[in-house]
């Protein structure tokens, strides 16, 4: 008996479909995220270097396990550049809220008080008035897709002491 090639072409069209249909949901899902600033560590501040690391919650909507492979963030003080940061190692993303992204943020002190055309007591006095920009590009490889996604993430200096 010869099977007729309708029989096979129909089903793996339907197969095909349903599975690229999958994934392009997935694919919504995962850019459909939330990511929330979690904390911020303070590790040092000094006349020369500020260092603080930046926690960032990430709730993965998808039921796919995907792979950070970079963060790139350029760092914003009262709205002129300070610094670019950039993260290369792979962070593993599970399906969920629970994903915690650390990224390490560090910039010279000096350059930071002269944006603010500032000293160091007034930083440390007037932190309400100091604006931080962190605006991150979250490199995602999917499948070895690469997908990135932006988040943008504005504080003060004094919120971000607190926290």
């Amino acid at each position: 008996m010869k099977i007729k090639p309708l029989y096979i072409i129909l089903p793996s069209i339907a197969l095909l479909g349903s599975a690229g249909v999958w994934l392009f949901l997935q694919y919504r899902k995962i850019t459909n995220y939330t990511i929330k600033m979690k904390r911020i560590k303070l590790n040092s501040i000094s006349l020369n270097k500020t260092d603080f690391d930046l926690y960032i919650a990430f709730d993965n909507k998808s039921d796919l396990k995907f792979e950070i492979t970079s963060i790139s963030t350029d760092v914003y003080m009262n709205g002129k550049y300070l610094t670019k940061v950039q993260n290369f190692s792979k962070i593993r993303i599970n399906p969920g809220p629970d994903n915690l992204i650390s990224v390490n943020i560090e910039f010279n002190t000096t350059d930071a008080l002269n944006i603010i055309n500032s000293n160091y007591g007034d930083l440390i006095s007037h932190q309400d008035k100091i604006t931080l920009k962190m605006d991150n590009k979250i490199g995602v490889s999917l499948y070895g897709i690469p997908v990135y996604i932006p988040f943008v993430y504005e504080t003060t200096l004094k919120d971000m002491l607190t926290n």
